[in-house]
């Protein structure tokens, strides 16, 4: 017959998997244990080019520019 954890077990192993994971989110991403450099993109001259790209093509449907509110799905002109 199976045995069942404690939820202290259960926390405590969820717990220690974030942890763990955070350690090796950071050791990656932050601390750059494998190395790397940040990519020659990730600067403002290429945010604004993009931005500046993404603007030029022509539109697709409407004329004028529609946003939805996310939080009711109602249209805003």
């Amino acid at each position: 017959m199976a045995t069942s954890a404690s939820a202290g077990q259960v926390l405590g192993s969820v717990a220690a998997m974030c942890a763990a994971g955070g350690a090796m989110y950071y050791a990656i991403n932050v601390a750059r244990v494998f190395g790397g450099e940040t990519p020659s993109t990730i600067n403002k001259e290429w945010a604004q080019a993009t931005a500046a790209r993404a603007k030029s093509w022509p539109r697709e449907g409407s004329e004028t520019p529609i946003a939805l509110d996310p939080m009711s799905g109602a249209r805003r002109a």
